[in-house]
């Protein structure tokens, strides 16, 4: 994913880069101490405010612009010969429960 490309690209040297497939697993391992710090997004509704994606037993301590200024915004790219992506994308927006 592209969040992971730039976490990648923007590592110092001597920084190893850890992924998980959930974050749950990130968040036990870095309380096993198994790693040092943790990254991850911070999602904004879009009336401005933040939607937490974590507790509040982290603190965030860094924030980056990819366009200094401006938040970064997830787009979603459909091709004419993709079949059914609208709905499936829709079908999950849909269950999805996203906090307020």
């Amino acid at each position: 994913m592209a969040a992971e490309r730039d976490l990648l690209q923007r590592a110092p040297p001597g920084v190893n880069v850890v992924s998980t497939s959930t974050f749950p697993e990130l968040y036990q391992q870095f309380r096993e101490g198994h790693l040092d710090a943790v990254a991850q997004a911070e999602y904004y509704a879009l009336d401005g405010q933040v939607i937490p994606s974590y507790g509040p037993d982290l603190a965030l301590i860094d924030h980056h612009d990819l366009y200094p200024g401006r938040r970064e915004e997830s787009v979603f790219i459909v091709r004419d010969k993709s079949r059914r992506l609208l709905e499936a994308i829709n079908r999950h927006i849909a269950k999805t429960r996203f906090p307020l």
